[in-house]
């Protein structure tokens, strides 16, 4: 099926990113695009000034030696230096190639040797000192420039010779069919893959995004960016709204995140579903105990029903009117100015979403969008339009976008977004398209209302002994709907019984500890002292046993442990965009597998 009503928007065989940003340049220069946030202050680069840092970094590119076609790679952090150099790239005729800035040795060096990347642009000498250890295995690999510690200027020197004219000249080499940027799937198994997206892939998704999102691309918005542009999901909509004159800001990351918000005051924010937990569960550690937590436990019950009502398109009832205002005054505003007093969307991705969790915000009133797409669909397929966004699924395609549902149950999609194929990877291509259509791997289903459902992975079936297929989603979704508990991994192939690994929340445990006059020799062992309070294993057993309602005998969690630490990018168990990587958590606690099942299962 395709999607809504709306009438795909065609793209001019001239325009591409780069000359989306030239063409803002020159009908609005003096409007902000860029803002560099720090210690609550902001520096504003106007769409001219934009231009002219991109000029600088493209003309010292092709002093360095970068020709027309040639892969030069970006290792950092998310920051304005990132986005300038992304453009600097294009206008320098060449092909960016994206590596996470938690990335490990072995993948660095993968990623340079697949890519043939000839120039590197690093955040910090720590990471330039990964690309040194990479080099001798990378033939070719050239010049590695630091943005820190004045590596960009140095780059700039090298522009000295190359003027606007040969810059404007290989901009123009551009043509749709050619690769914009190769981004490496973070995975949850196996070895990166290089999406190839083209320039056609990336403009053409941005065009459909203006198309059906007018309400995030006028010129009263401001965005803040967070997540990693090395995943293009937040990169899309970065150059979505760059493209389109909305003030893109750049900030510290996840660590300084409250206090940008407060400096920026965005209207719309792209987050993963553990950002939106973690303002939730800290809404509610804040609110403490008594008389407050039971307020605030009213006010998160009532923002609910509300949310419900109004993903329906149903009137609320008077009473439940009433009790939103008074919970307004009393709860949401202060939840609303810790996120900067002006957020009205938010664009979820990456991760499923629990409902109640999109009816609170919605309640609280900032609507949550959800989208769904991979590396290999230019991020965001299918999305929520404001103003109707439904819990429980992930929206309607693009314009333009087709899916359908193969008879295993398979999401395939055809259309503008869907990738060229893997970089020096034809098995991998081949075996990612039936025909025309790409295979995403997801399973799912479209409803009524053309809405896409998404209910597993297909490598994460589990089989268990007696040979129920049984997909972990929905299982692991409803745990992790408890406050306390922050990741689930549900446990069973080739087993008797369906078991469940589960994380705990610190700053919730440390709530939850306090209320419960429970007492730990520091806060650095308060999930290792805790593990066997039976009053804690109850409650997480009746989080456990409300799921286990909702599937047959067979499908329901059997036995859980919880682990002594959360999951982290480092220790391999989360990838860098937060997925966690279900069999490295399986391999890396496999003591307590084992434990679970005994010697003779």
């Amino acid at each position: 099926m395709s999607g809504t009503d709306e009438t795909e928007a065609q793209v001019d065989a001239t325009d591409n990113v780069l000359a989306a940003l030239h063409e803002r340049a020159s009908t609005h220069p003096s409007d902000p695009a860029m803002l560099v946030v720090a210690d609550g202050a902001v520096e504003t680069l106007s769409a001219s000034d934009v231009v002219a840092r991109v000029r600088k970094l493209a003309a010292g590119l092709v002093g360095a030696g970068v020709d027309v076609g040639d892969r030069v790679a970006i290792f950092s952090h998310s920051r304005l230096e990132w986005a300038l150099v992304d453009y600097a790239i294009w206008q320098a005729g060449a092909t960016s190639v994206t590596i996470y800035e938690t990335s490990a040795l072995d993948q660095v060096r993968w990623i340079l040797q697949n890519s043939g990347a000839e120039v590197v642009i690093v955040e910090s000498a720590d990471l330039a000192a990964i690309v040194e250890q990479a080099r001798p295995d990378v033939p070719g690999l050239g010049d590695v420039f630091t943005m820190e510690g004045g590596g960009l200027e140095e780059l700039e020197k090298l522009g000295d010779g190359v003027d606007d004219a040969q810059l404007d000249a290989r901009a123009a080499t551009i043509e749709h069919d050619n690769t914009a940027t190769l981004v490496y799937t973070s995975g949850t198994t196996g070895r990166p893959k290089g999406g190839a997206l083209t320039h056609h892939n990336i403009i053409w998704t941005i065009r459909q995004i203006i198309v059906c999102e007018p309400e995030l691309v006028g010129p009263s918005n401001r965005t803040l960016t967070f997540l990693p542009l090395a995943h293009i999901l937040a990169r899309v909509v970065q150059l979505t709204a760059i493209s389109v004159g909305v003030p893109v800001a750049f900030g510290g990351g996840i660590r300084t995140l409250l206090k940008d918000l407060e400096t920026v005051q965005p209207t719309w924010l792209t987050v993963v579903p553990r950002v939106l937990e973690k303002v939730h569960d800290g809404a509610a550690q804040k609110a403490g105990t008594g008389v407050k937590r039971r307020i605030f436990d009213e006010a998160a019950r009532v923002a609910k029903d509300v949310g419900a009502h109004r993903a329906a398109g149903t009137a609320q009832p008077w009473h439940l009117r009433a009790s939103h205002r008074v919970a307004d005054a009393l709860v949401y505003k202060s939840i609303r100015a810790a996120m900067g007093g002006q957020l009205r969307f938010v664009i979820s991705g990456g991760a499923p979403l629990h409902e109640d969790l999109g009816r609170f915000f919605s309640g609280l009133g900032v609507e949550v969008l959800e989208g769904y797409g991979l590396t290999e669909t230019t991020g965001p397929a299918t999305v929520h339009r404001v103003g109707h966004s439904k819990p429980g699924t992930v929206g309607p395609p693009l314009p333009g976008v087709d899916l359908r549902i193969s008879d295993i149950g398979e999401i395939q999609m055809s259309g503008g977004v869907v990738f060229s194929g893997y970089w020096e990877n034809e098995e991998a291509t081949s075996e990612a398209f039936d025909g025309e259509w790409f295979r995403t791997g997801d399973l799912g289903e479209i409803d009524s209302d053309g809405h896409l459902v998404i209910t597993g992975r297909m490598k994460d079936l589990i089989v268990t002994a007696g040979g129920k297929n049984i997909a972990p989603a929905v299982l692991e979704l409803g745990v992790s709907a408890h406050p306390l508990v922050s990741h689930v991994v549900i446990v069973g192939n080739d087993r008797k019984f369906v078991s469940a690994l589960l994380t705990l929340d610190v700053q919730s445990l440390g709530a939850w500890a306090s209320e419960h006059d429970r007492h730990v020799s520091s806060p650095g062992h308060l999930v290792v002292e805790l593990l066997d309070d039976p009053e804690l294993q109850a409650e997480l057993q009746g989080a456990v046993d409300h799921v286990n309602e909702q599937v047959s005998r067979a499908e329901g969690i059997r036995a859980f442990r919880v682990l002594p630490r959360e999951f982290t990018v480092e220790s391999g168990e989360l990838t860098p965009t937060m997925k966690v990587k279900r069999s490295k958590v399986i391999e890396n606690h496999r003591d307590v597998v084992e434990d679970i099942y005994g010697p003779s299962d």
